[in-house]
């Protein structure tokens, strides 16, 4: 982002402490902001007409939400909770869509995120299809580290839950899977990542994909 454009959204920035389990947007509700994460982890969370919800992305310093905005919708398609707390940017969608309107650089940046987004929400649906939870579980602490570090990934089994659309039951089997073999260590309420090589060979195919376009596209 250039200088010029920083500085416009900064001035018009309103930094807030996002408090885990807060739900930023629902379904059909209105797009007032965008909200640039400085730390912590949002969701972004389909959810069927009778309660039935799974993750589809999630967003940390890396990036922001909701790129629907950016697209020209009003209303939001997806829920975003916060899933670990920290401090964001919030900023008026009209404040953004102005900028942009005013600078082809920072069209075509937040653009750049809107294509690494949709590589993350297809890659998502493809690791729920092909890949089994144990895999999934490695991938999705993979990406949880790649935002929030490594160390100190404060998730319950429940939050776990329904970010990969698992019984708790399995998600608790594939935990202690990952602690046997030396990748997790968990205590508190958190995870930490002991050997991420570990996770990366469980992972395998289905990690990478999204952190490679960001590469691409914004490096």
């Amino acid at each position: 982002m250039t200088s010029a454009d920083a500085a416009r959204i900064l001035d018009a920035a309103t930094e807030v402490d996002l408090v885990r389990g807060v739900d930023l947007l629902l379904p059909q509700a209105p797009l007032p902001y965008c909200w640039f994460p400085l730390a912590g982890l949002l969701s972004a969370i389909a959810m069927a007409p009778a309660g039935q919800e799974t993750e589809v992305a999630v967003i940390g310093f890396d990036g922001f939400s909701d790129v629907a905005i950016l697209l020209g919708a009003d209303r939001a398609s997806q829920r975003l909770l916060v899933q670990i707390p920290g401090p964001a940017l919030r900023v008026k969608a009209s404040v953004m869509r102005d900028a942009m309107d005013d600078s082809p650089a920072l069209t075509a940046l937040m653009l750049a995120y809107v294509q690494v987004f949709m590589t993350q929400v297809a890659d998502t649906a493809l690791a729920s299809a092909q890949f089994n939870v144990e895999q999934r579980l490695a991938r999705w602490l993979l990406m949880c580290g790649d935002r929030v570090g490594l160390t100190g990934i404060a998730l319950t089994h429940e939050s776990m839950s329904i970010m990969l659309g698992v019984r708790r039951a399995g998600i608790t089997v594939a935990l202690h899977r990952l602690v046997a073999l030396g990748g997790i260590v968990m205590e508190r309420g958190a995870v930490d990542v002991i050997d991420r090589t570990l996770l990366l060979h469980l992972a395998g195919g289905s990690y990478g994909g999204p952190e490679a376009e960001y590469q691409r596209m914004i490096g």
